[in-house]
């Protein structure tokens, strides 16, 4: 399935392959690899859903790139954590490793998103973009 977005990108989704193995969620049932494409540049990642679900290019893309801002918007890893719920440290002291897991996944999405898209300013424009065209 290919969709052309907004300002010549285009997201390809793989046919549904079932593999879920490096899913890091219980619920995962469905696997998708996902392909944006834009002058020659290209960002892909797995896209992951549970039993019933059923892939829109528009929200896959638009979720990936709000990890990619969850972590542009953290001031820090305690501060990422506050945002969303998540315990940052252990009874121990130490840091919550599936925290950290979650936090460094986002943090590798945005720097992703820089190379591929450009400045932040240009990520948020587009995820607005995306999040206009998919609640018409």
């Amino acid at each position: 399935m290919e969709k052309t977005i907004f300002e010549g990108y285009t997201i390809t989704v793989s046919d549904e392959d079932g593999d879920v193995s490096k899913a890091k969620w219980e619920g995962a049932r469905k696997h998708w690899r996902v392909t944006v494409k834009k002058d020659g540049k290209q960002v892909s990642y797995d896209y992951y859903g549970g039993a019933m679900a059923k892939v829109d290019p528009l929200d896959a893309f638009y979720g990936y790139m709000s990890d990619g801002i969850a972590y542009m918007g953290a001031k820090d890893f305690i501060d990422f954590c506050n945002d969303f719920g998540y315990t940052a440290y252990d009874e121990y002291g130490r840091h919550d490793k599936r925290a950290k897991e979650v936090f460094h996944a986002c943090e590798k999405t945005y720097f992703k998103l820089r190379k591929f898209i450009g400045t932040d300013d240009e990520i948020i424009d587009l995820s607005n973009a995306i999040d206009e065209e998919m609640n018409k």
